[in-house]
């Protein structure tokens, strides 16, 4: 039901640029529902995320591969697009300290990441890392986590620490610099996995994303987000990957929601 008053429109009213790894995987969502709560139409969505993904470098779980955030095509595919008011998320920062990467070099592609959304003249939240989790992880948790999720590396917890707490601060001091606004992750929300927020709290996480874009609730009523909504999203084929050894490709946007939301997955 429309609210009285509101012009329907099968335009894209909003543009969502969405960076992340396996907690936006695991919350798209969620996320989205709050998202199209805040608009009177359509948004033109693009989704860079996956477990494990790396955002400079190419990366691996088992049976399948996907480009890292910077190099995939998601940049060049907006930059063909119409303005839109364009609202971002840059989160799970952190990945690549497992794969090796120096504290630097991860908030350098941070960095990079806000500059090119600042073209765009997006509206950017950023999270910041959930220091407190994985200050409070176990030695044992912390083993048990990175053999399941990061098998080759070889990371101890003394040293994912000190390089979590300087990637931290290096994504306050560039948020701050370029005023986007930050996201701090409570301990509360994680449980024995210390990086991957739970389950209960998914919905308050990504209600404190949309909130942050500061796009007032344009008069909709509580959206209703179909479980076919939810079942195109968990199935949608990124634009590159490669699977079991055989490289594929996918065109974009690969989804359409039942609102006519469009949404691209890189």
């Amino acid at each position: 039901m429309t609210t009285v008053g509101v012009k329907e429109t099968t335009e894209p009213v909003a543009r969502l640029i969405l960076l992340g790894a396996s907690n936006l995987r695991l919350g798209i969502s969620t996320l989205l529902r709050s998202a199209l709560a805040r608009f009177t139409g359509p948004l033109e969505v693009y989704v860079a995320h996956g477990f494990g993904r790396s955002y400079g470098w190419k990366s691996s779980i088992p049976w399948r591969s996907l480009p890292g955030i910077l190099p995939c095509g998601l940049w060049d595919d907006v930059r063909k697009r119409p303005s839109l008011p364009t609202f971002a998320l840059v989160t799970d920062v952190g990945n690549d300290l497992l794969y090796g990467a120096e504290a630097q070099q991860i908030v350098d592609w941070v960095t990079e990441c806000i500059a090119r959304l600042e073209q765009f003249n997006a509206r950017i939240v950023v999270t910041e890392l959930p220091i407190e989790s994985i200050l409070a992880t176990s030695n044992v948790r912390f083993q048990i986590f990175r053999t399941i999720f990061f098998p080759p590396s070889r990371l101890t917890l003394s040293k994912a620490r000190d390089l979590a707490q300087r990637i931290n601060e290096g994504v306050i001091e560039v948020a701050n610099r370029h005023g986007c606004q930050r996201l701090t992750m409570p301990g509360a929300w994680y449980g024995i996995d210390p990086i991957h927020i739970r389950h209960r709290y998914r919905p308050v996480a990504w209600q404190a994303v949309v909130d942050r874009w500061r796009e007032p609730n344009a008069l909709h009523e509580k959206s209703v987000f179909s479980s076919k909504n939810r079942y195109l999203l968990n199935t949608a084929r990124p634009q590159e990957r490669c699977l079991l050894g055989r490289h594929q490709c996918c065109a974009q946007p690969s989804i359409v929601l039942s609102d006519g939301s469009q949404v691209a997955v890189y």
